[in-house]
C-alpha cells in the first residue's frame, strides 16, 4: 500500500456565516479555472483522506517575531493530522510587520523564533542586509 498523499482543491465564495463550499476539483488547474470562470471567489488546496481516517486534535505553537526582535509565543488545539505541517513554517505578516513561525514541535518553534529575531535585531542594526 502507497502512502502517496492524494489532495483536492476546494472551489469557495464568501467570508466567515457566508462562506460556500461550491465544488472539490482533482487538480489546481481545474479550480483556477473555475474561480476565472466565475465559480466561486478562491480556492483551497486540501489533503484528501483515506478510508477510515480520522484527524486527531494536535498542539500547533506559533510565535510571532516582530521587526524589533520581540518575540511572543502562543499555542492552538488544531485538527491536524498531516505530516506536511509537521515541518516549521515561517512566512511574513501582511503588512510585513511580523514574521510568524508555526510547527508542531514547540522547541523547533522558538529556536527559529530566536533565529529569526536575532536576523531582524542584526538587520535592524544595520550589521546584515535584509
Amino acid at each position: 500500500m502507497t502512502d502517496e498523499r492524494r489532495t483536492v482543491y476546494i472551489v469557495h465564495e464568501g467570508e466567515y456565516s457566508d462562506y460556500r463550499v461550491l465544488c472539490a476539483c482533482e487538480n489546481e488547474g481545474d479550480a483556477r479555472r473555475a474561480v476565472e470562470a466565475g465559480v466561486g471567489d478562491g480556492y483551497t488546496k486540501l489533503p484528501l483522506l483515506p478510508d477510515g481516517h480520522i484527524p486527531r486534535k494536535v498542539a500547533v505553537h506559533h510565535a510571532t517575531v516582530r521587526r524589533d526582535g520581540v518575540i511572543t509565543h502562543r499555542s492552538t488545539e488544531d485538527d491536524w493530522d498531516f505530516s506536511e505541517f509537521a515541518v516549521l513554517v515561517v512566512k511574513w505578516g501582511t503588512p510585513a510587520t511580523s514574521l510568524y513561525v508555526s510547527g508542531l514541535d514547540k522547541a523547533r518553534v522558538e529556536e527559529e523564533a530566536q533565529k529569526q529575531a536575532a536576523r531582524l535585531r542584526a538587520e535592524a542594526e544595520g550589521l546584515t542586509s535584509p
